[in-house]
């Protein structure tokens, strides 16, 4: 099977380094120093999992910034920043043929939608990862916690297609797994990273932070209470307890946000995906969502003071 990995940040770095060092058939569409620091000392993921390889996998798969050289794949992981999807997705069409599926591993509920409308909907799976980790320099992912993929097919079920890339992705060591409602799953993580990313960008406090005092859990709460609302008015049943699990996850979890990471290296954010989508749905909808408003009002301002 062949597969391109499109957006080699922390995500497909460390899923293209797996399923390279497993002898697949791998091509990473990259650009600039990232590019140039894997085809001049491969791809190298940092990992606790490493230890019997002195704590560092290098792989080196084909690497190119030229989607017509990368040339038609069987299987795209799609990585990219949310603000990125449709511009990338677009400069990709070389790699899709009719029989390409495209593994969607984004944040965000609405990017499987951007990539169907250029490629259709039968072409694109969705796709949720659980992963601490961060691209640390050019050519360098640093993997700090888990690793785990759920994916399905958009309309619910299983499928031959699902499970024959189940199959691809597990004999590389990757924890996948297939499930029959992808779409809660995707709203379920989309809900937590609303209550987190621009909060814990915010305050610089750690998930468990984040939940710690009740002033602070009231703001987590309350804007996974307006995001579930949205949920809940588009078709999607979360259950009873959602936030109540939630709340659980974040008072474990000891690390900042991947937002809190991007404002800190002065990167473009994902606000828009999050809760600035809260926003615009609840709009749309007809719901109030006033916590959300001001954390991505507040948000913005302050990854604007961060430029300069």
């Amino acid at each position: 099977m062949r597969i391109g990995v499109v957006g080699v940040g922390a995500v497909g770095g460390f899923f293209g380094c797996l399923l390279s060092r497993a002898a697949a058939e791998v091509t990473l569409l990259a650009r600039g120093a990232h590019l140039e620091a894997i085809r001049r000392d491969g791809l190298r993921v940092r990992s606790p999992l490493a230890a019997d390889d002195g704590g560092e996998w290098v792989a080196r798969p084909a690497a190119t910034d030229d989607p017509a050289l990368a040339g038609p794949q069987d299987l795209i992981l799609f990585a990219v920043k949310s603000y990125d999807t449709e511009e990338v997705a677009r400069i990709m069409a070389p790699m899709v043929a009719s029989e390409t599926t495209i593994l969607c591993l984004q944040n965000g509920v609405d990017n499987e939608a951007k990539l169907a409308a250029l490629y259709g909907e039968d072409r694109v799976l969705p796709g949720v990862v659980y992963i601490g980790a961060e691209r640390v320099a050019p050519g360098l992912i640093e993997h700090r916690a888990r690793g785990e993929i759920l994916f399905g097919e958009a309309a619910g079920g299983r499928s031959e297609r699902v499970e024959r890339i189940r199959q691809v992705l597990a004999a590389a060591g990757i924890q996948v797994h297939a499930v029959d409602d992808i779409r809660s799953a995707k709203w379920e993580k989309f809900l937590f990273n609303v209550g987190l990313n621009a909060f814990s960008a915010l305050t610089g406090g750690t998930a468990a932070r984040l939940v710690a005092t009740p002033a602070a859990r009231w703001v987590f709460e309350t804007s996974l209470g307006e995001a579930l609302a949205v949920a809940r008015a588009s078709g999607v049943d979360l259950g009873e307890d959602v936030i109540e699990r939630l709340v659980r996850t974040a008072s474990a979890m000891h690390v900042t946000s991947s937002m809190e990471q991007d404002l800190s290296h002065g990167r473009p954010l994902e606000l828009d995906t999050f809760n600035g989508y809260v926003v615009r749905e609840g709009r749309r909808l007809g719901l109030e969502t006033p916590v959300n408003a001001t954390l991505y009002g507040v948000m913005e301002v302050r990854a604007e003071v961060g430029r300069g």
